[in-house]
């Protein structure tokens, strides 16, 4: 008697099926390409959406490439003189891909070679913004901190930044916020114009900062009842946190190298 062959058949079909997924995942990513020039370099883009590999843009020149910036997005956010002296910079910008973080961005100024005067954590925000602050010399970038995002029972829509300020000096952006003390000030009655708990404490610190923790105290004590001991309550906690805000980059500034690690007291 022939034995029926039913069982093998439906073996054979269920190894294909389970095979399938495998099969596709090997299948690369499609790549969307696509390449501008800034000053007398080309910048090119390697799209793969969400998926691996990695995002990439690379600056190059004459078939060499100078800088490479990785992300699970990337993109070219800027070409222009920022600092005054002709030569054009490029600012790029790569994307982690979270919910609402988080975001790094790095500026070359395109000599020959392109030297690397910025990089930039910036969680939350998306790019950096050239102005003019000081109405002089190059422009300043203004960007966000993000320090207090969450913060003291706040949820992310509560939250909100405080600038931050990147001035071009002795060859380099680096942190100067606190030189700024009028834009800080300006920032803040603007984010705090319809109160809620992240513009309140964005003009709570502001004041510790610029006016010192008594005047922001006093202020404090003018808000409405929730505000003001919320306040009261955290505001010790919020000066402490304030400590190194818009000093990141001073071991830049006394001549360190910009990628050397943080150390020592103070």
């Amino acid at each position: 008697m022939t034995r029926p062959r039913t069982p093998l058949l439906l073996a054979s079909a269920l190894g294909l099926l389970l095979a399938a997924p495998a099969a596709a995942q090997t299948t690369p990513a499609p790549v969307k390409v696509s390449s501008q020039t800034c000053g007398a370099y080309t910048l090119t883009l390697r799209e793969n959406g969400f998926g691996d590999p990695a995002d990439r843009v690379t600056l190059s020149r004459g078939g060499v490439t100078h800088a490479t910036v990785e992300d699970t997005m990337v993109s070219v956010d800027g070409c222009r003189d920022l600092t005054g002296d002709g030569v054009p910079e490029v600012l790029l910008a790569g994307f982690s891909g979270g919910a609402h973080c988080c975001f790094t961005h790095t500026l070359y100024s395109l000599t020959s070679p392109p030297r690397r005067l910025l990089t930039a954590f910036s969680a939350h925000s998306s790019t950096l913004e050239a102005r003019q602050l000081d109405g002089r010399g190059p422009l300043e970038l203004v960007g966000a901190d993000w320090r207090f995002a969450y913060g003291y029972g706040m949820s992310f829509a509560e939250s909100a930044p405080l600038p931050v300020v990147y001035s071009f000096l002795n060859g380099q952006y680096v942190e100067n916020t606190r030189a700024f003390p009028g834009f800080m000030q300006t920032y803040a009655r603007g984010m705090n114009a319809d109160p809620f708990s992240g513009g309140v404490l964005v003009e709570y610190a502001t004041r510790a900062v610029t006016q010192g923790a008594a005047s922001a105290d006093t202020w404090a004590a003018t808000r409405p009842a929730p505000f003001r001991a919320w306040l009261a309550n955290y505001g010790p906690d919020v000066r402490q946190d304030l400590s190194d805000f818009g000093m990141w980059d001073w071991p830049t500034r006394a001549g360190s190298h910009p990628d050397s690690l943080r150390s020592g007291v103070g």
